[in-house]
């Protein structure tokens, strides 16, 4: 096999798709553009000496959309009849670990932080999101829990510090064991993502990673938010003003109808502002 480099580009068109790869998926597209816009990309697409990709649909898409450079892997001695069966036996037989992954074999060890991936794998069993949603609303919490532990110059036993850096919401802790997700931030997401369960609020809508981040975003920036006023106008208006739709793509996007139904018929007193930086 030639030796392999990591190549970029911004000719989008240059990549082509076949029958034999798997469909893309929009939520997983929005979860790896949240990932991407936060972390970055590790793994480059992988394609054939033609461009049709081997691997990497997903994150290609997502690339595109957030109008970044692709990283690629091109294989110039896999082709034709080559390219198919390589696709198939990526699909069916190769296993990469997932967060998931990680989250149970660190919950099965004498990890030090084995209660908060324990905790991590219940929110997923419980409230069915996905680790970034958990990542970006741990940061959320944690961070209100942080807060709320400083006033009166109290000890902050929350904030645990690794290498000289918090840990407690970060993502790139995650697969090197040093994730921490308190009890408190757990209680508080459960409380949190239970309200927009029992609504009858679409789950396409709510679940959607950049809807969630949206919301994070507003209440981190809006002390007088209501999840439940929001929700109350959601059951009153949402179907009226029919503000989420599959053009929907962006926090930006969601943080306006977020803010437009929270606002619709609200007196001047109650209403939330953007809060954009």
């Amino acid at each position: 096999m030639t030796r392999l480099r990591i190549e970029y580009t911004k000719k989008y068109d240059r990549f082509l798709t076949l029958l034999a790869n798997r469909k893309t998926n929009r939520e997983h597209i929005e979860s790896l553009q949240s990932s991407i816009e936060s972390y970055g990309i590790s793994q480059p697409i992988q394609v054939d000496r033609d461009f049709n990709i081997i691997d990497g649909q997903n994150r290609l898409k997502a690339l595109i959309n957030l109008k970044l450079s692709v990283p690629f892997i091109r294989f110039k001695d896999i082709s034709g009849d080559k390219t198919i069966e390589t696709i198939k036996e990526i699909n069916t037989k190769r296993k990469n670990w997932d967060y998931f992954d990680f989250a149970k074999s660190y919950a099965n060890s004498n990890n030090k932080y084995k209660k908060s991936y324990e905790r991590f794998l219940d929110l997923n069993d419980k409230l069915n999101v996905s680790a970034f949603t958990i990542f970006e609303h741990n940061r959320f919490f944690g961070l209100k829990t942080e807060v709320s532990m400083r006033k009166g110059e109290k000890v902050n036993s929350t904030r645990v510090s690794i290498n000289g850096k918090s840990n407690f919401y970060k993502a790139s802790s995650f697969k090197n064991g040093e994730f921490i997700l308190n009890q408190e931030s757990y209680d508080k997401m459960i409380a949190y993502f239970e309200k927009f369960i029992k609504s009858n609020m679409p789950l396409k809508s709510w679940r959607r990673t950049y809807f969630l981040r949206a919301m994070s975003h507003l209440m981190e920036n809006n002390s007088k938010m209501s999840i439940d006023y929001f929700l109350n106008q959601y059951t009153k208006y949402g179907k009226r003003k029919s503000i989420w739709s599959d053009e929907v793509y962006t926090e930006y996007d969601h943080t306006k109808n977020i803010v437009s139904l929270y606002n619709y018929k609200t007196s001047k007193s109650k209403k939330i502002d953007y809060a954009f930086k």
